[in-house]
């Protein structure tokens, strides 16, 4: 047998061990997965509500999804798993889950097709199981989670998310007679979880990838600078669909900093945007840029419309 079929079994041996060992620690979830697959159809059903009301009608579904994750866990521990947490991380994270049950309730419809023939999807649900996702994995660790914890927050019952206030924002900005400055943040007052705040729990918490022996670094920066390219338009693109759905996430959401970092993200984007372009002109025939000069991105501006069609001109702004 040569050395690629000997690697080639052993690869299949691995993923068949991997599958009866997820199996194993599926064991007697019948109920905790039955539970978590309700919880998505109810989301599913009723997105506009919960996009309207945020994170807090995700309740039923966090929990249960933290109840199957400890049910796993249990089963791992039964099996004689040491490090459990490192087995959730790496067999049972969001990508997993994900996949998992939108297998179960048969999501998306492979049967309902866009006109390009693709299945639709509807991403504000996606966003919003994700994030549910995220807030159950958040809660197993307490040194990372700013303090999460699940607060009544009225005679009703009605319950929310929230964060210690220091742990939250270690630094908070006082305008004060030398203008402003930003101190110490010592108060233990627990203030609402936002998704901004969810976004650095998350980041976090999320295990290190090691990157595998012999790839070329130049290669793994230029993947990574693209992914991240991704990461930050599917941020971007978040963020403009909450603000379509609530006219006050912005203003809840960003401060005066973080508007200027925003028009720096523009100026640094088409920096990189035109730099590429002109890289690919300077290019020769085995694919090398032959001109090291760099350029540089002057003052910006932009021209906005209140009409998707582009047709009613509000004013036309410089943005740096």
């Amino acid at each position: 047998m040569t050395k690629e079929k000997k690697a080639t079994e052993k690869s299949k041996k691995s993923e068949v061990k991997t599958a009866n060992q997820k199996d194993d620690f599926f064991a007697n979830c019948e109920s905790q997965i039955k539970d978590v697959v309700k919880q998505v159809n109810s989301l599913k059903t009723s997105v506009g509500k919960y996009s309207n009301e945020g994170l807090a009608n995700s309740i039923p579904l966090v929990n249960s999804i933290e109840l199957l994750r400890v049910q796993v866990g249990q089963n791992a521990t039964s099996l004689g798993l040491n490090d459990v947490q490192t087995y959730l991380e790496k067999y049972f994270d969001k990508k997993f889950i994900r996949k998992f049950i939108f297998d179960k309730i048969g999501y998306p419809n492979k049967h309902d097709l866009t006109q390009d023939g693709k299945p639709k999807r509807d991403y504000i649900f996606e966003h919003l199981f994700d994030r549910s996702v995220d807030v159950a994995i958040a809660e197993e660790y307490p040194e990372e989670n700013m303090g999460l914890s699940l607060i009544s927050i009225n005679e009703e019952g009605d319950q929310q998310f929230m964060v210690v206030s220091k742990l939250a924002y270690p630094k908070i900005k006082v305008i004060g007679a030398k203008g402003v400055e930003w101190h110490e943040n010592n108060s233990d007052t627990l203030i609402p979880l936002t998704t901004r705040l969810l976004g650095k729990i998350t980041a976090r918490i999320k295990p290190t990838i090691k990157r595998g022996k012999g790839k070329n670094k130049k290669d793994n920066k230029a993947v990574t600078l693209a992914k991240n390219i991704q990461t930050m338009i599917s941020i971007l693109q978040d963020a403009i669909d909450n603000r379509v759905r609530k006219e006050n996430f912005l203003l809840t959401e960003l401060n005066s900093e973080s508007v200027k970092n925003l028009a720096n993200l523009i100026k640094l984007s088409s920096r990189l945007f035109s730099q590429y372009k002109i890289d690919l002109t300077n290019m020769n025939d085995d694919g090398h840029n032959e001109v090291k000069d760099h350029i540089h991105i002057g003052k910006m501006q932009h021209v906005v419309y209140s009409d998707f069609k582009n047709e009613k001109e509000i004013k036309t702004e410089q943005i740096a």
